[in-house]
């Protein structure tokens, strides 16, 4: 099967022609693999590669997971073309090693009702498709967090007859008798 590609760039490479920078700054667990390669298959490779050239070679500034996956992939039989990349402006390792940190940076932080809005006219599931970061919600239900308290029970209606109660505020207390 061969893998689309999904975006227009100035530049390409054979997948090889690509140098690791970050060494072990950020892993991709199977799970992780497994849900960017589907994507990659599903929908296309569908963005560029940041690339510092430099001494001949081309040093990867991001995109070192999908790489890493397409390198996996071609192992397993899929065609990989020739990779779309832009070019990072460097002056030195280290400021190439800066344009990483700039890369992996989060400085945003995804809202929940922000999130929610962007996906309600989605038309797919999430099907635990994404690593999203901050998104501490079920992307399926889209429902409220759920707090789950140590020892508390279900009551039926019937059951608030024998309470005695007590505001835990300000220690009102009152009865249903």
């Amino acid at each position: 099967m061969k893998i689309k590609i999904m975006v227009d760039a100035a530049h390409a490479a054979d997948i090889s022609k690509f140098t690791a920078f970050q060494g072990g700054l950020k892993t991709l667990s199977e799970d992780n693999y497994e849900k960017l390669s589907k994507e990659i298959t599903e929908t296309g490779f569908g963005f560029a590669l940041h690339v510092w050239e430099s001494h001949d070679k081309l040093y990867l500034i991001d995109g070192h997971q999908r790489v890493n996956s397409l390198l996996r992939m071609r192992d397993d039989g899929y065609e990989i073309p020739e990779i779309p990349y832009c070019l990072v402006k460097a002056k030195t390792f280290d400021d190439a090693k800066r344009r990483v940190l700039q890369g992996v940076s989060q400085y945003g932080k995804i809202d929940k009702e922000g999130f929610r809005d962007f996906v309600s006219d989605l038309d797919f599931t999430f099907d635990d498709k994404f690593d999203l970061p901050d998104i501490s919600f079920n992307l399926d239900s889209l429902e409220e967090d759920m707090v789950d308290v140590t020892g508390s029970k279900e009551l039926d209606e019937s059951d608030f007859s024998e309470f005695e109660h007590l505001c835990p505020k300000c220690g009102f207390e009152w009865g249903d008798k």
